[in-house]
């Protein structure tokens, strides 16, 4: 009779259960690659006018590609890319550890890179005197210290107006102006950018704080129109010594102090469309849209032309 390997015979049933289970685990198949497929985005409606620009283009160069785009505000966009709604979001700040680790929890490795940034913009009617504020002024104004125009040389009832109350605007405003303070209570909140233009140009009391891309671009019709109808303040330097405007050239050498950065955050198992768009707008091609656009570019140097006077 033969004996028994009580040890061989355990090895080779381990074996043969493993040859088992391996043959029941399904592959899970991608149908997108990083030019071509379907995915969902969400990204925050002060963003909207990059993010339109950079998809539409993006889709006109691969036609197989199709980026279904959804604006909400910056909490409801990290909501839904936590709940996995979304593949993709494009926000104005990284995710936070307690973010990072319950995606990484889930055995995927988020992607965060910045692509743009953007100034914050303070606007008033064009019957308002102002010209300029005080970084003192912003924080005053912003906390509720100061609730009347006549306290800084207009007249009438300040009114603050943001686009949403849980928008990245807002939370810039909050974390980053007022280091964690609160915001004036009596603040209006619309739904949109324009729609707080909109409020401005018919309210000779607001101030708005918006995106500056929503008046950089020099070629948009729309842009033109909001000039019409609203003033862009000039923010003083810490020392008040000068006051600088929102503009890209003052973005690029730090001058004008109130800014963000747009980020782009995907998790997503492999190599598809979600990282395909991102290195997109990173290229040369996404970042001059980024330069048309009046924002401030990420991956490409800016030329700053300094124009003089001289008499011969």
């Amino acid at each position: 009779m033969f004996k028994i390997n009580f040890r061989f015979l355990l090895s080779l049933f381990i074996v043969l259960f493993l040859v088992a289970c391996k043959s029941n685990v399904k592959k899970v198949i991608y149908t997108d690659t990083s030019t071509s497929g379907e995915i969902s985005i969400a990204a925050d409606e002060s963003c909207s006018l990059l993010v339109d620009a950079e998809a539409n283009a993006f889709q006109s160069a691969y036609k197989d590609a199709k980026l279904n785009i959804r604006y909400t505000s910056e909490v409801d966009a990290f909501r839904l890319l936590l709940a996995d709604s979304v593949r993709m979001i494009v926000v104005s700040r990284k995710l936070s550890e307690a973010e990072k680790k319950n995606i990484i929890a889930t055995r995927i490795t988020p992607d965060e890179v910045k692509v743009a940034r953007d100034a914050v913009a303070f606007i008033v009617n064009k019957d308002n005197p102002l010209k300029q504020l005080t970084q003192k002024n912003v924080k005053e104004i912003l906390s509720g210290k100061i609730t009347n125009w006549n306290d800084l040389g207009g007249n009438g009832e300040i009114k603050v107006v943001f686009d949403n109350k849980n928008s990245s605007i807002v939370r810039y405003c909050r974390d980053s102006i007022l280091k964690g303070g609160t915001l004036f209570e009596k603040s209006y909140a619309m739904n949109d950018n324009p729609a707080v233009i909109k409020f401005v140009e018919s309210d000779k009391n607001a101030i708005g704080i918006i995106g500056a891309g929503w008046i950089s671009d020099s070629d948009d019709p729309s842009t033109q129109e909001f000039f019409n109808s609203i003033n862009v303040l000039s923010i003083m330097d810490a020392y008040e010594e000068k006051a600088f405007k929102p503009y890209q050239a003052y973005l690029a050498t730090g001058e004008y102090p109130y800014y963000r950065d747009i980020v782009m955050i995907s998790k997503e198992p492999h190599t598809g469309l979600a990282t395909g768009f991102m290195n997109y707008t990173r290229s040369d091609i996404g970042q001059t849209i980024v330069l048309k656009l009046g924002l401030l570019p990420i991956s490409m140097p800016v030329r700053l032309v300094s124009l003089t006077n001289e008499l011969n």
